[in-house]
Order: C-alpha cells, then sequence, then structure tokens
C-alpha cells in the first residue's frame, strides 16, 4: 500500500515538474492567459457565467455577444461542464487558466492509458502520454479551452470504446456515453461528432462479439442524447438558424488546411517562431497556409522521438491494435492536409452535412494520438539493429536540413510560396534560417542520442525517449502559452467611460477598428490586439466591458443576416443602423466618410488613434420602424443596401404593411439578458421591432398574452401590439426546456444506478 502511495505521488510530481517545463509562466499564480481566443472569448463568457450565477440565473442568453446568442445553443461557455465548479472558489481568469492546464493533464493520461492497452512498461506509457499532451497542436491549442478540451477527450473516447468491445455491458456503454456528453458539454460540437463517429466504428472493429458491442453503443449514444439534453434542442435550433446551415462554400470549409510544407514541423517544431508570427504575421503566415495573418495552430510539433519509434511500432510484431492505430494517424494527417490530403474533400461530396464543418486542421489530434501510441509500441518491442537503423534514417534527413538553412535559401523559399511576391528583408531571413538550423540540429543530437542508446544500452531506450521527448517538447512549446501579469486586467479601458456615458449599457455598439494606429510605438500584432482590446472596447467579444457589441463572433447568428450584411456591417450603413448600432468605434483615419454619413464624433484617442461616434439614424433596441414587405429572399441584400430614413423593418412574405410610428415606445427594461419589457403606447395597431437576434425560444406576451414573435430583417424579433398602452414582455426559454432537464436527471439517475450495481461482486 505504502509503495503504491510512493509511486502515485511520484507520477504525480512527474506531471508537475512537466507543466513547470511546458507551460512556463502559466503556472505561476500572478498570470493570466492572454492569447487570442483564451483571452478574448473564453474568458470574457466565463466573467459573464459568473455575473448571471451570482445573480441567482442560469446563463441562457448573452446579450452582449453580437446581436445576443443563446448560451447552451452555442455550447462555447460550456455552462455544465464540471470543470467550471473552479469559478465557485477561483477568479475566473484563474479558474480559466487552470481549465486549459487541467485538459493537457487529462489528454496525457488518456494516451497513456490507451499506450498501456498495447503492453509496455511505465516508461512507454509516459512516453505515449508526454508526446500527446506537448504536441505542438495541443500547446497551441491552449489558447482555445473548446478545441483543446475536444483533443484532450479524444484517446478518453478510444479507451472507453476499447473496454466496451473487450466486454460489453451497460456499465461500459455508460462509460463511453459519459465521455461523448463531456465533449459536447466542452463546447466543441464537430469534435464531439467526429469521436463518436470514430468511437463507434473503433468499438465495433475491435470487438469478437461485434452484435452485441453494436447494441451496447446505440445504448452509449442514449446516455450520451441523455446527459445532453438540456443542450442538444438550442444547439439544433441554432445550427438551422447559422449561415451554416446551407453548407460552406469549398473554398471556405478548406480554408486552413494544413501546408504540406509543415510536415516538416513534425520533428522540428514551429517553422516560424511565435515572436516573430507576432510582428510579421500576414507575410510569414499565408505562405503556410495560414489566414488573416495567423497559422490555425502555431507548431505541428510531434518530436524526434516519436517520429523515430513510431514505425517500429507499426512493423515490428505488428498487432490489429498497432494498426488501427497506424491508420488512424494516416487518416488523421490526410484529413488536416485538406485539398493535400484527398480526404477531406471527399467527404464534403459524399458526407451530408460535412460541408458545414470547415478548417482541416483541427482534424490534426487523429494524427498525433496514432503516431503517440505507435511509439510506445515502438519503445516496447524488442530493440535491436531496427533502432539505430530508424533513428540514423531520421538523422541522415536532419543533417543536409539543418546545414542547407541559409538566409538566402530561407528568403528565396517563402518568396516562392508567398502569391503576393513580397519577400523578406535580410534580417528576417536570417532570424529564420537561425530558428530552423537550431531545431534542425537539436533533432540531429536527439537522434544521435537514440540511436547511441538503441546501440550500447537498449534497455533504457524507453526512458532516454521519454526525456528527449520533454525537452524537446519543452523547447519547442515557448512562447505558445502567452501570459501577462493579473495587473492588467485591473486597468479601464480608455473609451470605456465615453460609451457608458452615451448610454451604452444595452445599447449596440460597432467596435470593429480595421486597424489599430499607435502614435510613436510599434507593437507586435498580439501586442497590439491586446492594446485595442483594453482601450478601444474592440476584441471579438465585448462581454469583459458589459457592452452589447454588434460585431461580436457570433456562430449563431441567422443565415440571412450574414448573407444579406456579413456579421461585420459597417459603421453607418443601412445594415448596421437596421440592427440598431447606435455607437460605433472606429480609426481616425475613417472619420470623414463616417460624419459625412451623419455620424456625430464624442470622443477621440491618441494610443491608439481611435474615435468613438454616435449615429443619430440608427434604431433605438425597441422601435416601432413600420413593415416592409419582401416577395422574394434575395431581394434581402438589396434592401439591407438601400439608404432611407425610416428603415422600415424587413419582412418576407408577410401580409403587415404598418406606416413607422413616432414615440412609440414610452419606455423599457432589461430585467436580465433573457427578460425585458417595453411599454408602448398606440393610436393603431403595429409591429415593434427590437434589436435582438429572434432565435427559437423567444417567448412575447402582451399585458401577459402570449403572441408569436415574428422574424423580420432576416433575424430580429418583432411583436404586434394593438392600440392603446401596452406592456410587452420579451423572455428567452432555450428549445426543449423544461422537458429536456427531466430527460437529463433521468439519464444521470439512471447512469448512477447502472455503475452501482455493476460494482457489486
Amino acid at each position: 500500500m505504502r509503495s503504491d502511495v510512493k509511486a502515485w505521488g511520484v507520477r504525480a510530481l512527474g506531471i508537475a515538474v512537466l507543466l513547470a517545463l511546458v507551460g512556463g509562466e502559466a503556472v505561476l499564480p500572478g498570470t493570466y492567459l492572454s492569447r487570442r481566443d483564451t483571452f478574448r472569448l473564453h474568458l470574457p463568457l466565463r466573467e459573464f457565467v459568473v455575473r448571471e450565477l451570482d445573480a441567482g440565473r442560469f446563463p441562457t442568453w448573452n446579450d452582449l455577444d453580437g446581436l445576443g446568442v443563446s448560451v447552451p445553443g452555442t455550447a462555447i461557455a460550456a455552462v455544465m461542464h464540471p470543470l467550471q465548479v473552479l469559478l465557485a472558489v477561483l477568479p475566473p481568469d484563474v479558474a480559466l487558466k487552470w481549465q486549459v492546464l487541467l485538459c493537457l493533464v487529462f489528454a496525457g493520461l488518456g494516451a497513456g492509458l490507451l499506450a498501456r492497452r498495447l503492453g509496455g512498461t511505465e516508461a512507454t506509457w509516459w512516453l505515449a502520454g508526454i508526446a500527446y499532451a506537448t504536441s505542438g497542436y495541443l500547446v497551441s491549442s491552449t489558447d482555445n479551452f473548446t478545441y483543446l478540451h475536444g483533443a484532450a477527450l479524444l484517446p478518453w473516447a478510444l479507451l472507453t470504446a476499447e473496454r466496451l468491445a473487450q466486454r460489453p455491458s451497460l456499465a461500459r456503454a455508460v462509460g463511453l456515453g459519459g465521455v461523448l456528453a463531456l465533449g459536447v458539454h466542452g463546447g466543441d460540437v464537430q469534435g464531439a461528432l467526429v469521436a463518436s463517429l470514430l468511437a463507434s466504428v473503433w468499438a465495433v472493429a475491435v470487438s469478437a462479439q461485434r452484435k452485441a458491442t453494436a447494441l451496447h453503443v446505440v445504448a452509449a449514444g442514449v446516455v450520451t442524447v441523455l446527459l445532453t439534453a438540456p443542450l442538444l434542442p438550442a444547439i439544433a435550433a441554432t445550427a438551422l438558424d447559422s449561415g451554416r446551415a446551407a453548407g460552406l462554400s469549398a473554398d471556405e470549409v478548406l480554408r486552413w488546411s494544413l501546408n504540406p510544407l509543415r510536415l516538416l514541423e513534425l520533428p522540428l517544431g514551429p517553422l516560424v517562431p511565435i515572436e516573430l508570427l507576432d510582428f510579421h504575421g500576414v507575410l510569414l503566415s499565408v505562405p503556410l497556409g495560414g489566414h488573416t495573418g495567423a497559422l490555425w495552430s502555431a507548431s505541428e510539433f510531434v518530436g524526434v522521438a516519436v517520429l523515430v519509434l513510431a514505425p517500429l511500432g507499426l512493423v515490428r510484431s505488428p498487432s490489429p491494435s498497432a494498426r488501427r492505430f497506424g491508420v488512424l494517424a494516416v487518416v488523421g494527417l490526410s484529413l488536416a492536409l485538406g485539398s493535400a490530403g484527398g480526404i477531406y474533400p471527399l467527404l464534403l461530396k459524399l458526407v451530408p452535412g460535412w460541408s458545414a464543418f470547415r478548417y482541416p486542421e483541427k482534424m490534426m489530434p487523429l494524427a498525433v494520438l496514432g503516431l503517440a501510441v505507435l511509439a510506445a509500441r515502438g519503445a516496447s518491442v524488442e530493440v535491436g539493429r531496427a533502432h539505430l537503423w530508424s533513428a540514423g534514417v531520421l538523422g541522415a534527413a536532419m543533417l543536409p536540413f539543418a546545414a542547407a538553412m541559409t538566409p538566402d535559401a530561407v528568403a528565396w523559399a517563402f518568396t516562392r510560396l508567398n502569391t503576393a511576391n513580397t519577400t523578406l528583408s535580410p534580417e528576417l531571413a536570417e532570424a529564420l534560417a537561425d530558428g530552423l538550423r537550431a531545431r534542425g540540429s537539436a533533432a540531429l543530437l536527439v537522434c544521435l542520442a537514440l540511436g547511441l542508446v538503441a546501440w550500447r544500452r537498449p534497455a533504457s531506450l524507453a526512458w532516454v525517449a521519454v526525456g528527449a521527448m520533454t525537452l524537446q517538447a519543452a523547447w519547442c512549446a515557448r512562447g505558445l502559452m502567452e501570459t501577462r501579469p493579473r495587473e492588467d486586467l485591473a486597468l479601464t479601458p480608455t473609451l470605456l467611460g465615453a460609451v457608458q456615458e452615451a448610454g451604452a449599457a444595452r445599447t449596440r455598439l460597432a467596435a470593429w477598428p480595421e486597424r489599430y494606429t499607435y502614435k510613436g510605438e510599434r507593437f507586435a500584432a498580439t501586442a497590439a490586439s491586446r492594446r485595442g482590446d483594453f482601450e478601444a472596447l474592440a476584441p471579438d467579444h465585448n462581454v469583459r466591458f458589459g457592452v452589447a457589441n454588434l460585431y461580436a463572433y457570433m456562430p449563431g447568428a441567422v443565415g440571412e443576416i450574414d448573407r444579406a450584411c456579413s456579421v461585420r456591417p459597417q459603421c453607418t450603413s443601412a445594415c448596421a443602423r437596421r440592427l440598431g448600432a447606435q455607437l460605433c468605434i472606429v480609426a481616425q483615419e475613417l472619420v470623414p466618410p463616417m460624419v459625412e454619413r451623419g455620424a456625430v464624433v464624442l470622443v477621440r484617442t491618441e494610443q491608439p488613434r481611435l474615435a468613438l461616434l454616435r449615429d443619430e439614424r440608427a434604431r433605438a433596441w425597441a422601435s416601432f420602424p413600420g413593415i416592409k414587405r419582401l416577395e422574394r429572399p434575395e431581394d434581402l441584400r438589396a434592401a439591407f443596401s438601400a439608404e432611407g430614413d425610416a428603415m422600415p423593418a424587413l419582412l418576407l412574405g408577410a401580409t403587415h404593411d404598418s406606416p413607422p410610428v413616432a414615440d412609440g415606445v414610452t419606455g423599457w427594461q432589461r430585467l436580465g439578458p433573457a427578460l425585458a419589457e417595453v411599454q408602448v403606447t398606440l393610436e393603431a395597431e403595429n409591429v415593434l421591432v427590437v434589436a435582438e437576434q429572434c432565435a427559437r425560444g423567444w417567448r412575447a406576451r402582451v399585458d401577459g398574452e402570449p403572441v408569436a414573435p415574428l422574424r423580420v430583417d432576416g433575424g430580429l424579433c418583432a411583436v404586434p401590439v394593438p392600440a392603446g398602452s401596452h406592456l410587452v414582455q420579451l423572455r428567452y426559454v432555450p428549445p426543449g426546456w423544461p422537458w429536456a432537464w427531466g430527460a437529463f436527471v433521468a439519464g444521470v439517475l439512471g447512469c448512477a444506478v447502472i455503475l452501482a450495481r455493476a460494482r457489486r461482486p
């Protein structure tokens, strides 16, 4: 007993040391994660969740995100995820940081346990876990909890599938269903669907009792549905109302495919160091398959030890399990390559609904997991000359690469790959070449070390591979987990006070400047973005500042709005005005045309050079703009582009034809994100329009009597109101509620009973 406790203590210490090596300053108490979506999206969402829970409300509708989005419908807030319990005891930024770090730990544990099923020693299990958890894709994904969580659950989905295949039972079906349900609660719906399909096929393929296993896979699916019942109807409704419902174009779907050139990153680490990518995003990312100045994953590092040992796990004493992981690695890599891999375009043509899913590089965890488990297998088979030859072959490939990476060669390669025909400066080419030579030399040294150990001390090969993997991963992970001091979160944005004074507590704010300009200062792209977040109120999500942003990331935006004016309409455009953007923030260079269109400058700032404007011609949140009927959906775009003082609401196929009403709204208040009241006085019947996305679930009452809301302007909510003085109430109830909660409770109780009975002798 004492030896077991000691062994687990050593393992826990090893995990802590590994986190410190890879995470760096992220493990310190005085820092928060500041890169991209972690700061811009997930931290504001967690602050929103905390505020709602503190107010005694379950978060159902986020009115500060774009035109409002369903919290369970978009899923990315992960409201029901078990890790959200950290919000009860830690500040949101600290809770989010440890949620991210724990995802890396869970990913490594899952990969290690999966490798253990193929045999080997504890050293080989550590190798698989470290290889997967410290891979470039997972460490890069620490800037987005949603995708990191999906990747972390992948080995657990395959592990529970294999256990179910080994001995089908209801208890093991509950285990598989619970893991898949956790994936949905984590917010990565696409990842959960892929994991569900993969786990189902995997379980049936592995099992010797395929009929029984298939029946229990169905039972696992039922468990998944029951445990996610409060979310699934809202997710389905959001998907149907989104711009993806009809599918995306092939160009958009295949955007952010893995460039074949980046396969060099598997042994080397990132071809472009993160600090250079921050300063020269467009110049360096576009030749490598990036978009908008960024790469989907800043690194695709897998490690020399994995690439040396994985082939041996497949060819030395091969087993059916090893072959399956080999297929997983090949298929995952082919999917990640997008068009270059051939499989993803084929799925677009053959699989209904696949065109709603974009970014093929998201499939990279499949390849990394397959390689990690195969490497553990390769380290556990009988050692001999094969290991030496494998290390020698990879080392021989690294030697000319490390020698050929001169500044001239790097500049020539990037010029050939860059469609804009821009060239690298000599200084930038030299910096890239230095980094590539250093990484190539390090990879060569690891190859030599593994070959020498395989020759002289073969029994120590697995542990040496663990050490080499750890050191190389820690080096290649530098900069991928960007942190800032927590004191930064206490800063007050320059424009926040002005926005609040302008009455923006619930006023739509168009805050997406085309560029940030700082007088006399030069910033990296991420630093400028962060500066803009704090000082210009212009992040992806304005939840942090309590401002209803018009241009936020809106996965639930209705397709008609997307097609008519895009999710980021220009300030003072007819579309922005129709959607209620009374305030907007733009770069100072764009102020003159906005003023010509009727906007008034309220505040200017110099650091950065931005301006806050009020557009008096924009609708209020609640108004009676009248109704203009459209006969055809394709007329919507032209109508949104039309100018006019009245700006009537647009309704397809409606019989209403109401004129605008002046001063029909006498007062309104927001009692909560999902509840609003509007007082109106009318001389004749009319239609009240509110600047809120009319998602399925909104319910309206006029003086307590239910009224079916209408959908106008492609996606806003409207309520018919009779003449006289009335109180209009709007409340959002997620689709399927409250009945979905009954299914969830029944599922939890049923699973508890099944697991309790399974524990009996």
